[in-house]
């Protein structure tokens, strides 16, 4: 049942009435061994084609119910090509130029979804956008206005971050795309963001459009300086020099004045920690060897609730390295292997190869890793 529909798209396209009568009638019928329908998902998600409009049209009710619905531990691994389908479901049009899913329809998906539906969407949404051919490009604005949500549950310190990467990558339309995007995030207080577009274009766009750039800065930067993505003081340094005017602005100003007292230098004599350092507390790498040291199957890979506020902030860090590693993460192997054993002398290089199949990629926001599946031509009958 999982490899026929894994060519689900394939099937339909080929014979279309013995798929109807032999894969999607178990989708639709309440009848149907639940075991089956789970198989029939599992296979065209692990195919992750977009199908024919004719198909696409009789899976769409299904599609938006699974987004409505919190996922079992099971069905969380759809998340991402889910949302994508949702997505390219919005950003095309039947031959009467109507959205195969509405604005309205989208929306309400959006707001019961998980934010790891609503982050992978925005990601599809930036990569997208980026495609040479533009069309993804175009659909950026009425995404923003039309389709994302407005209200505050989804103003998130990730959802947030995201919208500013897709703001950031749209070269020409930032000014735009970035006024729209300020109304739609929130200052991030007490966590550490990422703005991986900050390091691809944020000096060229500091130049371009220095104002707009400073108004979504302002509108995310927490207070606190020391959470600030990476190279965000050299931006606001090119935007003072982009334009002088703005040396007088008062969101500069506030920004500029947050980050000197940031980098205020202790006096001579004055310690960042006067207590030092508790006698008898053990180093990062002796905590790590110790819970290496354990069997596999009682090695602790989180912090139990029994043991909270038993244990330092250096154990419940060095148990959260661990548990990465378990799951394969490759930097927290690299990071637990150098703070137990020393870094190699010889640098060394891990390097993957990914292979795109088609113009439309599906993937993970938080891997960063851009995978993709074939969708031949046209998927659905796209009207500009």
């Amino acid at each position: 049942m999982v490899i026929f529909s894994f060519n689900l798209a394939w099937f339909h396209t080929i014979d279309p009435k013995w798929t109807s009568s032999n894969l999607l009638k178990v989708i639709e019928s309440d009848s149907a061994d639940s075991d089956d329908k789970d198989a029939i998902w599992a296979g065209f998600m692990w195919g992750a084609r977009i199908p024919s409009a004719d198909l696409y049209t009789r899976l769409k009710p299904f599609l938006l119910q699974m987004a409505h619905e919190q996922p079992s531990e099971r069905k969380r691994r759809h998340t991402e090509i889910l949302s994508g389908l949702l997505l390219s479901g919005w950003g095309s049009k039947d031959a009467k130029k109507k959205r195969f899913v509405s604005d309205a329809e989208l929306r309400s998906v959006l707001l019961d979804a998980t934010e790891d539906f609503r982050t992978h969407m925005l990601w599809h949404l930036e990569k997208w956008s980026q495609d040479t051919n533009l069309r993804w490009q175009k659909q950026v604005i009425p995404f923003l206005k039309n389709a994302w949500p407005k209200h505050k549950k989804v103003r998130t310190a990730k959802a947030s971050a995201r919208l500013c990467d897709i703001a950031l990558a749209q070269g020409e339309n930032f000014p735009v795309v970035s006024q729209l995007v300020t109304q739609l995030v929130s200052k991030i207080s007490n966590e550490h963001f990422f703005l991986p577009e900050m390091h691809k274009s944020g000096n060229d766009i500091a130049a371009k459009y220095p104002e707009e750039l400073l108004n979504l800065l302002y509108s995310i930067l927490p207070e606190r300086p020391e959470r600030w993505p990476y190279g965000t003081q050299d931006v606001l340094k090119n935007i003072e020099e982009a334009d002088s005017e703005l040396l007088n602005d008062p969101k500069l100003i506030e920004r500029r004045v947050a980050n000197s007292e940031n980098l205020t230098p202790w006096q001579a004599g004055q310690s960042g920690n006067p207590s030092g350092k508790p006698k008898g507390s053990l180093n990062r790498a002796t905590i790590l060897k110790r819970y290496l040291a354990a069997d596999l199957k009682d090695a602790p890979t989180d912090v139990p609730f029994e043991l909270q506020g038993k244990i330092t902030v250096e154990d419940a860090i060095a148990l959260a390295l661990i548990k990465k590693a378990l799951s394969g993460d490759i930097s927290a192997i690299k990071e637990i292997q150098d703070t137990v054993y020393g870094k190699l002398t010889e640098p060394s290089e891990i390097s993957h190869t990914y292979t795109q199949m088609g113009n439309v990629m599906i993937g993970s926001p938080n891997e960063m890793a851009v995978l993709t599946f074939d969708v031949g031509s046209e998927p659905l009958a796209y009207k500009s």
